[in-house]
């Protein structure tokens, strides 16, 4: 925190006025700190997790409306890697019986991950549909690089990474996931993916419906 206000601070010129190539490296620098502190978070929740302490609050959730928040925010991201975000959960979709900041946690964490693995050109694509059982399945979809089999029962492990070679193309500690398979979990839903090597990928979750009671679980 202490860095990035530092930073912004500079960045405002309040300290006197900066040229174009310092600018730019204070800007790489705010991303790479706004990054860090991502890591920290994420490190903070499996600390949560394990030692029994992370909760959820349980009420109505609108995730049509955490759907459209999680893809705004990630225009940007998806812009820069030339990613389409298609949203086609439909309008009448019943509410969830959720935590709706971890919620919004799961549906940001899928989706980035969907924009980092995907290709050029390449589209990722929400939807969603009641079951029967009062569940609402999520998917979102991608159109990049894909999984191998052996992989898909490794990927909610935690600091597991696809790409775990000493030339790693692609950022992230591999704490997403896991923890995104805890949160689910304790909203008495499940997780899974559906993938083949240069085929994209399809991460699905489901969670109940709302049912007019709001409870605090722990994991």
């Amino acid at each position: 925190t202490t860095i990035q206000g530092y930073i912004t601070f500079l960045l405002a010129e309040k300290a006197g006025d900066i040229n174009p190539t310092q600018k730019e490296c204070l800007k790489i620098s705010d991303d790479t700190a706004d990054h860090l502190n991502h890591l920290i978070e994420e490190l903070l929740d499996l600390s949560r997790i394990e030692s029994g302490e992370f909760k959820v609050h349980l009420e109505s959730v609108d995730t049509k409306e955490l759907i459209e928040k999680a893809m705004f925010a990630l225009q940007l991201c998806a812009h820069e890697k030339g990613v389409s975000l298609e949203n086609c959960v439909p309008k009448e979709l019943p509410t969830v019986e959720a935590d709706k900041e971890r919620i919004l946690q799961v549906i940001t964490n899928i989706l980035e991950n969907a924009i980092k693995f995907n290709r050029k050109e390449g589209t990722v694509s929400v939807t969603a549909s009641p079951k029967p059982e009062g569940k609402i399945v999520f998917c979102i979809s991608d159109t990049g690089i894909g999984m191998p089999q052996d992989q898909l029962d490794k990927i909610f492990d935690k600091f597991y990474q696809i790409d775990s070679s000493g030339k790693r193309k692609y950022g992230g500690c591999g704490l997403g996931l896991a923890i995104s398979k805890s949160i689910i979990e304790l909203h008495r839903g499940k997780i899974w993916i559906e993938s083949n090597v240069g085929e994209g990928s399809k991460f699905f979750f489901e969670i109940p419906v709302f049912n007019n009671k709001t409870t605090s679980y722990i994991i």
